[in-house]
């Protein structure tokens, strides 16, 4: 259920494309590209629980990026440096009201295993050379 972005026509002019079919931007919302950007619905966003690439169009999100870019092409030097984007939606149903934020159990269990797997690996456990009796 959902949107997919359109991002036919970057693919095919050699635009790179991540594995959620969004077009890889760096934090200036540029492309691989020279002169090329992307902003909203169709760019990549990083997910701020799982600091992977996530499929999250909001307007406001949208919005943000677009400042960024705006700013860029004034050469007004800014760059997008939150460390990812919160998913959260609210709706109205028939009467019910539907809403969301965050993450997925499953999927901030396993991102934060590998946040705890990465900083071990940074900073193992110093071994003592003393046996305490």
């Amino acid at each position: 259920m959902g949107f997919d972005a359109n991002v036919e026509l970057a693919e095919k002019s050699g635009i790179h494309i991540n594995d959620n079919r969004h077009i890889k931007v760096d934090n200036y919302q540029r492309t691989n590209k020279h002169n090329v950007f992307a902003v909203g619905d169709c760019s990549q966003t990083i997910g701020f629980i799982t600091g992977r690439n996530d499929n999250i169009m909001l307007a406001s999100l949208a919005a943000a990026e677009a400042r960024v870019l705006g700013h860029n092409l004034f050469k007004i030097r800014i760059k997008r440096n939150f460390p990812g984007t919160l998913s959260v939606f609210v709706t109205e149903i028939n009467k019910t009201v539907y809403a969301s934020a965050g993450a997925r159990e499953d999927e901030a269990e396993q991102a934060l295993r590998s946040t705890l797997l990465r900083l071990y690996r940074r900073h193992p456990p110093v071994q003592s050379q003393h046996q305490v009796n």
